[in-house]
Parts: structure tokens; sequence; C-alpha cells
């Protein structure tokens, strides 16, 4: 598909939002403090695994003839690929709460509607998450819809057999089958670790639905996971190359660098940075940072579902995109629309106020 028929699409599907001119509607307030009159909510591409799927599918036919990679790194949470993997075999949506910089736990990027099923997962079952999970089952009843009374984890630790109030179906055995290197990091090391290859978890995730044995009545509407939007994108992407996948996290401090926390140093390995949007690159350009300092080969080239800096090059490094996009964004003091009376928002956690019907 061409750039014109994944725009109409992608609008079609709410995905990519321009500003109809009403000043009774709200504009974007983006990351950088900028105010713009478009968006594009990669959440809500990463929320629907076939469409994911799709993109990724497209973008990685484009970068046909430059050199493969052997792992891709998202810029920027263990459970996440899992939550995807089983979104993929419940054909249901999938999501992840967050926590901002010293706050609760949120779930800013996706609209779960009251009365939808969601099954809970989390990666290591401990003692020290069963907080999160009921934080997360809190977060998910406030929105009116319906955790089933079951959750689901990769391994358990220490966190017994019962977690907010819901028996913990652990696939330990399905990761000593599927992923026996991975066993002994997820089960007894000291920090999380993550599976990195996109095919060993799509065989547990559907081990584990097997496990779960849901009835009818308790199909899941979503698979939410305990705790960012390029891990799903790098993980499928990854899958579509036939590489291993991983990402970069910071820490709890806005200042702090992206790092290589949960993966083996990529040392000598050929390595893919993968985002999900890029604005003005500042993420990728760090995590290829992070590459190197890990004695990896960032691959002279990049991925985005969405290019939105306005430019073909990271850089030095082509941008292969699904699209590129040209918005427009204000300083706030200079936007035009907040002229007009218009509000600026930040778009992720209040979508709706964008896209609903005004006068």
């Amino acid at each position: 598909m061409d750039q014109a028929g994944w725009i109409t699409r992608l609008q079609e599907r709410e995905v990519l939002w321009r500003h109809d001119g009403k000043t009774a509607r709200p504009h974007a307030e983006l990351t950088s403090g900028r105010h713009s009159d478009a968006f594009f909510n990669c959440s809500r591409i990463i929320q629907d695994p076939a469409l994911l799927a799709e993109v990724c599918r497209d973008i990685a036919a484009r970068t046909d003839g430059q050199q493969r990679p052997d792992r891709i790194f998202g810029t920027a949470y263990g459970s996440i690929p899992l939550a995807l993997e089983l979104a993929t075999a419940f054909t249901c949506r999938f999501g992840f709460t967050e926590r901002e910089v010293g706050g609760p736990l949120t779930l800013k990027r996706f609209d779960i509607k009251a009365g939808e099923r969601v099954l809970v997962i989390t990666g290591c079952h401990t003692m020290e998450n069963l907080a999160t999970i009921a934080e997360t089952v809190g977060l998910v009843e406030a929105r009116g819809a319906r955790v089933l009374p079951k959750v689901g984890a990769l391994v358990s630790r220490d966190g017994g057999t019962v977690a907010a109030g819901r028996p913990v179906f652990a696939m330990d055995l399905a990761v000593k089958f599927w992923a026996e290197r991975f066993y002994d990091l997820l089960k007894y090391g000291a920090a999380q670790a993550a599976i990195d290859n996109p095919g060993m978890l799509e065989n547990i995730a559907r081990d584990l639905v097997c496990n779960l044995r849901l009835a009818p009545e308790e199909q899941p509407a979503w698979v939410v996971a305990t705790g960012i939007d390029a891990i799903a994108f790098s993980y499928i992407l990854a899958k579509h190359l036939g590489c291993n996948a991983g990402f970069a996290e910071r820490e709890m401090r806005k200042d702090a660098p992206l790092a290589l926390w949960q993966f083996p140093a990529p040392n000598g390995l050929k390595v893919l940075a993968a985002d999900d949007v890029i604005t003005t690159g500042g993420s990728t350009l760090q995590t290829i940072a992070a590459l190197r300092a890990a004695g990896a080969t960032a691959l002279p080239y990049c991925c985005a579902i969405a290019n939105r800096s306005g430019k073909p090059l990271l850089h030095d490094r082509p941008i292969f995109s699904l699209l590129d996009l040209s918005c427009s964004d204000w300083a706030p003091e200079d936007c035009p629309l907040c002229r007009q009376g218009s509000t600026a928002i930040r778009p992720k956690g209040r979508w709706h106020e964008l896209t609903q019907p005004v006068s």
C-alpha cells in the first residue's frame, strides 16, 4: 500500500488526527511542550496486533536491500511483548500500564471501554509486583471494564499463587521448554529479565492461552500488561525480519539517558534501531549511542512507523518509515490555535476529546 492509501486508512482508524479548525475542539500539546494541529497516535496501532503486524510487514519490505539486523532495539517493559503475543493468540487488543516519573501507574495510551473484558498479565510474578498487579486491576476497573478472574505470568519467583484476589497462572514449564536459556534469569535473576525472541514468546503465549482454559464468556477484549510503544513495534518488526528484539529504557528520571538494562550486551552484533514515531529523533539517537557503548554495530539506517521530522535522514541515517508526515507545530506563545480559543491538551490520555464531534 502506498503512503496515500495508508494515510486514508489510518485516518479512518483515528490513528492520524488533524485539527479541523473548529475553535471548540482542542489541539495537541506535544511532549516537547510545543503545540500542533496534527498528531499521530501510534498507540492505536500497537493495540491492534493484526494491524501492527501488517504495518511492520510493509516497513520490513521497504528495507529490502539494506543490511539485515541480528537484533532490533526499540526506544524506551518486559511483559509488553508477552501481552502482544497473547492478544494475537486471543485475537483481541492489548495495552499496558506505565508509571510517570515519581508518580502512579496510568493507562494513558489506551481507550478501554466500560463492560469490556480484560486479562491482566505480568512478566515475572514476585512479592514486589503484587501491588503493581493490584494497581493495574484498579485502573482497569475504574474504566468500568471487567477484569477476568485470572492473572497470567511468565514465571513466578516468590509471589505465591494469588494476586489481587485472583489465581496466577505462571508458565514456568513452558518457559523452560521454549526459552530454556532465559529461565534462570527470569526465575532467579536479581533484576527483571526479558525474552528477546519473538518466536519463543509466541509459543509461550500459545501455551498460556491453553492453560488459562477461559470459558467463552471469559474471552478477553483486551490483554493489559503491568508496566512503551516502540517495544511492541520492535518485537513484531523483529518477527518479520527473523531476528531478536529488545528495548532501551531510562531510570526514573527525565534527564537520565537511555540504557540497555534487560538484555545481554549485543557486542559485535548488527543492530537496527526502531522507534514508533520520529519527531526530533532524540530517543533514537540515544538508543544508538547505548548500542555503540555496548559494543554493537548500529546499522546505518533506522525504522519508524511515522516520520514527522520533515527530514529523510536522522543525522546521516536514512529513515525507513510507513508514513512521512508534514505536521505544523509551534511554541505555545506562537500557537495560532490558542489565539483562536482552542485548548492545548496531551493527546494520548485525552484522545476522545480531540476526536469527538463538536459544533
